[in-house]
């Protein structure tokens, strides 16, 4: 984000309109840093590894959370800069993420549950 911000397209304050359709405006570094780190914070929290055994529901959950919040987020992206574009990449691979964790608790839930039955 740093990068794209500093170097990859510095804000120009001289960008009005539709001029500035693409590019990143003054602050987009700080509200993507505020955001990906309350994000992450949110998904550990609601996660909790030091707990986590077999908790789909907990992923389930922050599924549930992250989805329609990476869906806002693709909405504003549009017509972003690479900084916005960049938060939007990370909440699309933190939701691979965790579909992948829920689904792995799942499965392994289930294999747990049938082990105990038989």
């Amino acid at each position: 984000m740093a990068r794209s911000y500093f170097l990859g397209d510095p804000p120009d304050p001289g960008r009005a309109g539709t001029a500035a359709y693409g590019h990143n405006h003054a602050g987009a570094l700080a509200e993507g840093l505020v955001m990906t780190l309350s994000e992450a914070a949110a998904i550990y929290l609601i996660l909790r590894p030091w707990s986590y055994l077999r908790s789909w529901g907990r992923a389930l959950g922050a599924l549930a959370l992250l989805a329609p919040w990476t869906v806002i987020a693709a909405i504003l992206s549009m017509h972003a800069g690479g900084v916005v574009m960049l938060h939007l990449l990370w909440l699309l691979c933190l939701d691979l993420i965790v579909a992948s964790v829920a689904l792995w608790s799942g499965v392994a839930a289930l294999r747990r549950r049938a082990r105990s039955r038989g």
